[in-house]
């Protein structure tokens, strides 16, 4: 199977790809490719996952946009975008991209647990608070139970933030 460039696909690379720093290319670059233009998805991924675990969330939205550009079906991909977005403070495209991830893969309620924290923090806590609910339906024993915890403790924050903001309400 033939490996596209982003040339073959028509595409332009994102910078985070060509002027990536040796030190970060050597770490994820399979032995004997001749530089970027020429790697696998799963080669990109890896250097845009090096990049978002160095806190570079720019570039890696760079990279994992690109990647979304190539193939907007693979789940992982519009996942690490949208976390991405998460990290930037750009929560409305997060939520966006999130809702495409949990399109693909209706089963997993991560991505809709991650849009929840985004509405919170564009302050629509009742429309998180409606997402949190769903996400508890969807969460199956031992398979979410990391979510399912979060989940809870995010809605018992909530409950315990909007009773102590009602009036006439003194700690």
């Amino acid at each position: 199977m033939k490996t596209l460039t982003a040339a073959d696909a028509g595409e332009r690379q994102p910078a985070a790809l060509s002027g990536l720093d040796m030190q970060a290319m050597s770490a994820v670059m399979p032995q004997g490719e001749p530089g970027p233009r020429n790697l696998d998805d799963e080669s990109i991924y890896a250097i845009a996952h090096h990049l978002y675990a160095q806190a570079r969330y720019e570039e890696a939205s760079s990279v994992f946009g690109f990647l979304v550009s190539r193939n907007s079906l693979e789940r992982r991909f519009v996942f690490a975008l949208a976390a991405c977005f998460q990290m930037l403070g750009q929560h409305t495209l997060a939520i966006q991209n999130y809702l495409v991830a949990a399109a693909l893969d209706p089963d997993d309620p991560v991505a809709i647990f991650q849009s929840c924290e985004c509405l919170i923090a564009l302050g629509r806590v009742a429309e998180a608070r409606e997402g949190l609910a769903m996400v508890s339906e969807r969460c199956l024993p031992v398979r979410h139970d990391a979510v399912r915890k979060k989940t809870q403790g995010l809605m018992a924050l909530m409950d315990q933030f909007s009773k102590s903001e009602k009036p006439g309400r003194t700690q």
